[in-house]
């Protein structure tokens, strides 16, 4: 009997070791820090597959700059641009804007689509300024222009290089393969190209969870992105003991990314309930083993005090 109990007593102490290790991390007794969200993500890298990969490397910073795609009207003299938009759209006044060495570029592009001049520069599209004053690349605007020579296959895998990555998307249906990390990033906001372009770790989308790798990659300058499906990552929160937001307004343990990480107070008191429980059965079997042992040894004492005395007694008789 007591060693059934004894086995019992160190099953529950284990099992409940086991659960406290498992569902009670020593982590979420402390403050959340950044060390400990990257312990998590690093987690889930392990555990689950990207769907695609982004790098940065083939592309110059300008082609992700969110800034990139921004209206440059600031950047030129009000009077020569206003020249500029009357000369696009009526293909007159080309003599009132060469006074403008900043738009020189845009001007040929703007003769060339008014027949002014047969053929662009050779190194046209290959050379900066990469962008026409509205925000858009040159050859994002020579592939929408309609005329057939920008629109072969060909052409545009050439310059695709020169594309800003959210203009990636629209090429698409010219028959051009986009690798999947490329196509997934170039459908992203305008503030989520930001959090990437400035290095953030980690990235929340609508459908996707973007994480910046942990190494170099051997022929890599810059750390690639790594792609997950948000499904995955909402799964895997599930079991851990923290939660991310990618909203305002909520209350922030820590931002990390663009998300705000907090404790999530529901599985910590659940854990601590079920904790609660095992431990009270395993000190409820501790607490009989003891005293079942407790009362076994008194009874032993007392047998061997008892058959002590009658010993004792039967030499006595015989010795009379």
């Amino acid at each position: 009997m007591i060693k059934s109990l004894g086995i019992v007593t160190l099953v529950m102490l284990i099992v409940t070791g086991i659960l406290g290790t498992h569902y009670w991390p020593i982590e979420s007794l402390d403050n959340l820090t950044k060390e400990k969200i990257e312990k998590i993500i690093s987690k889930f890298t392990e555990l689950n597959k990207p769907i695609a990969e982004f790098s940065m490397d083939n592309r110059t910073p300008e082609m992700f700059d969110p800034q990139s795609k921004l209206p440059r009207s600031h950047l030129y003299d009000r009077k020569y641009l206003a020249n500029l938009v009357n000369f696009a759209n009526t293909c007159n006044g080309e003599s009132l804007i060469k006074g403008d060495f900043k738009l020189k570029k845009t001007l040929e592009w703007h003769r060339f689509l008014c027949k002014r001049i047969k053929f662009l520069s050779k190194s046209f599209f290959s050379t900066p300024p990469y962008f026409h004053p509205s925000g858009n690349s040159f050859v994002f605007l020579a592939i929408r222009s309609g005329l057939e020579s920008f629109q072969n296959r060909r052409w545009i895998k050439e310059h695709i290089r020169f594309l800003h990555i959210s203009e990636l998307r629209y090429v698409h249906k010219y028959g051009v393969k986009i690798d999947s990390g490329d196509l997934t990033i170039s459908k992203l906001s305008l503030d989520e190209f930001k959090q990437l372009f400035l290095k953030e770790p980690i990235v929340e989308t609508k459908k996707n969870i973007i994480v910046r790798k942990e190494k170099l990659d051997k022929n890599s300058v810059i750390r690639p992105y790594l792609i997950y499906d948000t499904k995955n990552w909402k799964s895997f929160l599930d079991d851990e003991w923290v939660e991310s937001v990618n909203t305002s307004g909520y209350l922030c343990n820590i931002k990390y990314g663009n998300m705000c990480w907090r404790k999530k107070q529901g599985y910590i008191e659940n854990v601590k309930k079920i904790l609660f429980v095992v431990l009270l059965l395993t000190l409820s079997s501790l607490s009989i083993f003891i005293i079942f042992f407790a009362v076994k040894s008194i009874r032993g004492r007392v047998r061997y005090h008892k058959d002590r005395e009658y010993a004792l007694q039967t030499m006595a008789h015989e010795l009379r």
